[in-house]
């Protein structure tokens, strides 16, 4: 019944006269901006409460945190491209023009081969399916030569199977065979694996000089050399006529032989690098390879030693000048290739023009004219471990703290570098500094030599 009249007393105030209605409005804009008002306010002080909370917590509440020490290699470089310069010459043969179009042509030797004047440098087959026959056959003579080996080795033996001299030549064989089988699985780790292919019969060889030493059936041998002669036979069979070979060719010149050419033979000389500018070695770089005769099979090196010219910034080479002796890390090559510098002009532009000179030749290295080198500036070691570790005894002495067990134990560090977040620690085996596989605290509170922690 309340309720009733105060709802019609509600009903009739606003109904009544406008300076009534005028009053409740006003009434409830008020409650609503007191409540915006409020709530804000409620939102600012939570805002602070959190921001001055977070920093509480982040100042005072750091758990430990540890990071084990490990050896640490690093070598700061710098990345160019490089231009090789030698003397060179092109190998011009008007055969090769012809039989490029009437025969398949296989190249006999690596690049980089050394060459007596005169030296055949590419044999012409009728076709591909006699290149590999001629191959299969090479590879079974091989064999052949091997087993024939063995049967000489077992006839030249007067030892009894068993015997302490067995004994002793089996022994140093399978020394052999062990380290011959490292060097294999070496090469395929690097990615060589024409080099480890090249170690295949040395194994073959040792495995048999093994069942030999073992007092294994020589019959065997014989026989198997047998089935190979036989297969050979076979092999020859197929060949097209004169063996499947059409034609040799030679080369006049004596030098290192290379089987395709660029171009700039005649242009890019071993000694006429004194004047090279930053635009030339920049063209090559940009045209590695210009139009070729179709009657040139190859080049000559005439000299192992070689130079390299490249445009590297000139405030990441400050560190080395003209004369001095570097490391070059060339392509794919696994070892780092010292290298003098003969040259080391600012060319003003921020840039540098280097000429580096070189007396290793290889296969590697006589095939490019542009490759991507890595000059090798600063290698460094040791243990690195985030700037956080670092900390100072009560006598200004640097190190870090070292969980032992359950206690921390201070170790000196003596620093060798530092970079952004990290620090390089000299590796050393005296007492009382930090060790190889330490467990380093890397953060914490309230941390000192002694204290017991979970």
């Amino acid at each position: 019944m309340v309720i009733i009249m105060n709802q019609k007393k509600q009903n009739n105030f606003e109904q009544g006269s406008p300076s009534a209605r005028t009053e409740l409005n006003k009434a409830k804009k008020s409650r609503t901006t007191t409540i915006t008002v409020g709530v804000v306010i409620f939102l600012l002080i939570s805002f602070f409460v959190l921001t001055i909370g977070s920093q509480l917590f982040n100042r005072f509440y750091r758990p430990m945190k540890t990071e084990t020490a490990f050896y640490y290699e690093n070598t700061e470089s710098v990345l160019f491209n490089g231009v090789y310069i030698r003397d060179e010459s092109q190998v011009v043969s008007e055969e090769f023009a012809d039989y490029r179009n009437s025969g398949v042509i296989a190249y006999t030797n690596k690049c980089g081969s050394k060459l007596p004047p005169n030296s055949v440098i590419a044999v012409v087959y009728a076709s591909e399916d006699d290149i590999y026959t001629k191959q299969r056959i090479a590879e079974l003579n091989e064999q052949i030569e091997i087993l024939s080996e063995a049967n000489q080795f077992a006839d030249t033996s007067n030892s009894v199977p068993g015997s302490v001299r067995d004994n002793a030549q089996l022994e140093a064989f399978a020394g052999q065979l062990s380290d011959t089988h490292l060097r294999i699985l070496r090469n395929i780790n690097q990615c060589d694996y024409e080099r480890a292919s090249s170690l295949k019969n040395e194994y073959l060889s040792l495995q048999s000089k093994i069942s030999v030493s073992k007092g294994l059936g020589f019959e065997q041998f014989e026989q198997r050399i047998i089935e190979l002669q036989t297969e050979i036979s076979t092999l020859e069979k197929r060949l097209s006529g004169s063996g499947g070979v059409i034609r040799e060719l030679t080369s006049p010149e004596s030098g290192y032989f290379v089987n395709n050419a660029d171009g700039y033979e005649n242009t890019l000389k071993f000694n006429d690098v004194a004047g090279i500018t930053r635009n030339q070695i920049e063209e090559v770089i940009s045209n590695p390879t210009l139009r070729v005769g179709s009657n040139v099979a190859g080049k000559v090196i005439d000299d192992y030693k070689w130079r390299m010219a490249a445009v590297i910034e000139t405030e990441k080479t400050r560190a080395v000048s003209a004369g001095a002796v570097v490391n070059l890390r060339i392509g794919a090559y696994p070892q780092p290739v010292p290298a003098q510098i003969i040259i080391a002009e600012d060319q003003g532009d921020g840039y540098t023009v280097f000429v580096f000179e070189c007396e290793l030749l290889n296969e590697e290295f006589s095939k490019k004219r542009v490759v991507s080198v890595r000059l090798l500036l600063n290698d460094y070691s040791g243990i690195r471990l985030p700037r956080t570790a670092m900390t100072f005894d009560e006598d200004g002495v640097s190190g870090v703290y070292v969980k032992n067990g359950s206690v921390l134990i201070f170790r000196k560090i003596d620093m060798l570098r530092s970079e952004e977040g990290f620090i390089v620690i000299a590796h050393t085996e005296k007492s009382g500094y930090l060790q190889l596989y330490d467990d380093v605290v890397i953060s914490g509170r309230n941390l000192y030599d002694g204290k017991v922690v979970s």
